[in-house]
């Protein structure tokens, strides 16, 4: 199409075909790669999202069983609230500690009693408060959705009010400090079964593993099994992130 003005032509020209082809290959690569940039943002915020979950729960599993632990044996607002050399004798012949292997998800159970204070600073692993006069037994361990919980009972383990702690838990191991020669340090650390005298015990060794909740984190498919303390743990091949942890912690009526 061509318009004359003043004895002069002149030519309107657009796109030529190859040129609208090269315009839209280039859009599309551009288009392409703002796709990317997009979905590997979402990929590196998922990951990073479920790396702090797992790293919050860990802490806090840790932190409340450390907690729980150390107050094996406590005997309240008696005379002898800590009390060195076996402490089922201190205890008034109850056993503050036990634990069974291979429970639920094929990990381990782990139970502690003591006695509250008068100034209720003493709690349970609920987090309330326990009265001078009252014995708590706190029972550790997995539920069939791969959770941490704990079980309180205040009658002897008659009946247990269960809540969940921590989620994401796959599997719980403990292993039990023994003092075999008196020298009032560990000598070998042994599942609950093996234990010879759960009033030689100096200290317990606490191991989890976390998992996101999350599948399709991990760059590629990882193994089958993860080692955690004495045992392997088979949780089967994917790409869920995982992460073990684990503390000792010494019993505070053998220091």
């Amino acid at each position: 199409m061509s318009l004359r003005s003043g004895g002069r032509v002149h030519r309107m020209s657009g796109l030529s075909l190859p040129e609208l082809m090269v315009a839209l290959v280039i859009s599309l690569l551009v288009m392409g790669g703002v796709l990317q940039i997009f979905v590997s943002n979402r990929q590196s915020f998922r990951v990073e999202t479920n790396l702090g979950r797992i790293q919050e729960n860990s802490r806090y599993a840790l932190e409340l069983l450390s907690r729980v632990v150390r107050m094996t044996g406590y005997q309240g607002d008696g005379a002898n609230q800590w009390v060195l050399g076996p402490m089922t004798a201190a205890n008034g012949g109850v056993v503050p500690l036990a634990g069974t292997e291979d429970d639920v998800n094929n990990s381990d159970t782990v139970t502690v009693i003591y006695q509250g204070t008068g100034d209720g600073l003493n709690k349970d692993c609920h987090g309330n408060a326990v009265a001078a006069t009252t014995t708590v037994w706190n029972r550790f361990s997995l539920s069939a959705n791969d959770e941490l919980q704990c079980g309180v009972s205040t009658d002897s383990g008659a009946t247990w009010n269960t809540l969940v702690l921590v989620d994401g838990v796959e599997a719980l191991h403990v292993l039990y400090g023994e003092d075999t020669d008196n020298d009032d340090s560990a000598n070998r650390y042994v599942s609950a079964p093996n234990v010879t005298d759960m009033d030689t015990v100096m200290s317990l060794r606490i191991g989890l593993l976390l998992v996101s909740q999350a599948d399709a984190l991990a760059l590629a498919t990882g193994a089958a099994t993860t080692g955690l303390l004495n045992e392997v743990v088979n949780h089967g091949a994917d790409r869920r992130l995982r992460r073990v942890v684990f503390t000792t912690v010494n019993l505070r009526n053998h220091l």
